[in-house]
């Protein structure tokens, strides 16, 4: 559809302004859940590096802008949103033993760096990234 004018553009849009909205509604539902990495200093969002999720698939180019903070040897968790079928979470190359409960990831903080965790379930699977230090 072409528009020969900005009017044209007002007019089409009320007219289809509900469907836009669903349709717009129906594309944030489809991509995959966020998740966020908790300290006891707070909480970060984790970028999605890959995923397939409801039959679509995307690898965005994005690095963790914000870095988590946590003291050695206090938990770090992660809140996906869903129920994972396992976890694999390496910091800074290495791989460490977490435990799921649900929705929830967590681990004992003893290295930071670069954080990469990849979550398959039921719908498809996603891989997250972000930063971690420890002190």
């Amino acid at each position: 559809m072409i528009f020969s004018s900005a009017c044209e553009v007002l007019l089409w849009y009320a007219r289809y302004r509900s469907l836009v909205v669903a349709l717009v509604a129906a594309l944030v539902l489809a991509g995959p859940p966020r998740a966020f990495l908790s300290t006891p200093s707070g909480t970060v969002p984790l970028v999605m590096s890959s995923w397939c999720w409801n039959a679509h698939c995307g690898a965005p180019f994005s690095a963790a802008k914000k870095t988590a903070t946590a003291v050695r040897g206090s938990t770090v968790s992660v809140g996906l949103g869903f129920v994972p079928r396992h976890v694999r979470v390496a910091i800074a190359g290495k791989q460490v033993a977490v435990v799921t409960r649900g929705r929830v990831v967590s681990w004992a903080a003893s290295r930071g760096g670069g954080v990469t965790m990849h979550a398959p379930s039921a719908r498809g699977w996603i891989t997250y990234v972000g930063r971690l230090k420890v002190s």
